[in-house]
């Protein structure tokens, strides 16, 4: 059965109708270095796969970079690692999260093992500023996993039990420090936040979630350079 409810400092997300779209950059903020936007990856829930494109840098058209990924599942959102070197999507059907390395090149994609199990219906998935954790708001469980990422092979390892969330969390974002996670609880329209432990990746909650509008949806950082 289909559900046709829509659902980092180097990327920046766009939901789309049941499409989540992610950039891939090259390059950094460095005195010598520019930021080169260079691919482009979207998660097609109801055809089971994910497109990629390159990214003109001059003037941001798009082209595809092939025939789309299957990934089976409904995948429901997609997220890129800081390096641009893996792509990870939840998949709402199969509960679970699938791996990919990004080719440097090409933008192509390729499946990194078995996808690793999530909770109930995961509609987000989010990777911290480090690149060492990934973070899935599971909707139908009411919480979250936390996963540690191979630095070398891209692979998810589970950091232990899901953590409670409000009810039918629907987004999840870390800030661009990697201190902090937040969730967007669709039903219970409220906002959990969370601690990240720098080293192991779990997450303690701040506290009661605090009050958003009715059926929120999406949750966004901003960062201040000071």
């Amino acid at each position: 059965m289909l559900h046709p409810r829509t659902s980092t400092r180097l990327f920046s997300s766009l939901v789309l109708g049941t499409l989540m779209v992610m950039f891939s950059a090259c390059g950094s903020t460095t005195a010598t270095q520019t930021l080169i936007p260079k691919f482009a990856y979207v998660a097609n829930q109801s055809s089971n796969d994910v497109s990629a494109y390159t990214i003109n840098p001059t003037t941001g058209a798009l082209t595809s970079v092939g025939a789309a990924v299957p990934t089976g599942g409904q995948p429901y959102s997609i997220a890129v690692d800081p390096t641009g070197k893996f792509a990870y999507v939840a998949k709402e059907i199969s509960n679970d999260v699938s791996t990919y390395t990004i080719n440097a090149t090409t933008g192509a994609l390729t499946s990194v093992g078995a996808a690793v199990p999530a909770g109930t219906r995961p509609l987000s998935v989010a990777i911290d500023p480090t690149g060492k954790f990934a973070y899935v708001a599971n909707h139908d469980s009411n919480d979250v996993s936390a996963y540690t990422i191979n630095a070398t092979t891209g692979a998810l390892t589970s950091v232990g039990a899901a953590v409670p969330a409000g009810t039918a969390p629907r987004a999840v974002a870390v800030d661009p420090t990697g201190k902090f996670a937040y969730v967007a609880n669709n039903a219970s329209n409220d906002v959990s936040a969370y601690t990240i432990n720098p080293t192991t990746g779990a997450l303690t909650s701040v506290g009661a979630a605090v009050p958003a509008g009715t059926g929120p949806r999406a949750v966004a950082i901003a960062g201040i350079l000071q």
